[in-house]
């Protein structure tokens, strides 16, 4: 071979060297980079899953508690009681309990205070306000 064609293939053999290298380099550092930032983010576990859901409850029931208030204020006190089932259906709290009986008291409804009382003293069988309730019921009759 001349000396020429030699020169040709070395450079041609330098080229495609320098191509795959190229290639090679660009395929090796930006998929893990990718794969690197994709890592980054947190994956959704769970935990997270759980977490969201509960803080979700946690904004419906103030949604259901503030317009539950707001009924009552207009006087639609059968809205009210409706939307304070829906915040304890949600999330019980001996809270939610107190304010559902005292409407209910309000209402004139006490068969259905007393039942609600007696289902909120089973889960919360030490809180104050509802066995203040619970004597006042008692007293009433």
């Amino acid at each position: 071979m001349s000396t020429q064609s030699q020169s040709y293939q070395r450079a041609r053999a330098i080229v495609l060297f320098l191509a795959i290298a190229i290639i090679g380099y660009i395929a090796a550092f930006s998929f893990p980079f990718d794969r690197f930032a994709l890592s980054l983010s947190p994956e959704p576990t769970l935990r997270s899953y759980l977490v969201k859901v509960r803080q979700q409850e946690a904004d419906l029931v103030q949604i259901e508690l503030a317009a539950a208030k707001l009924a009552q204020q207009a006087g639609q006190t059968d809205q009210a009681i409706d939307l304070y089932r829906k915040a304890l259906a949600i999330a019980p709290t001996a809270q939610i309990y107190t304010q559902l009986i005292t409407i209910l008291v309000a209402a004139d409804s006490i068969p259905q205070a007393t039942m609600v009382l007696g289902e909120a003293l089973s889960r919360f069988p030490a809180d104050a306000n509802l066995l203040q309730l619970q004597a006042d019921l008692q007293s009433n009759q």
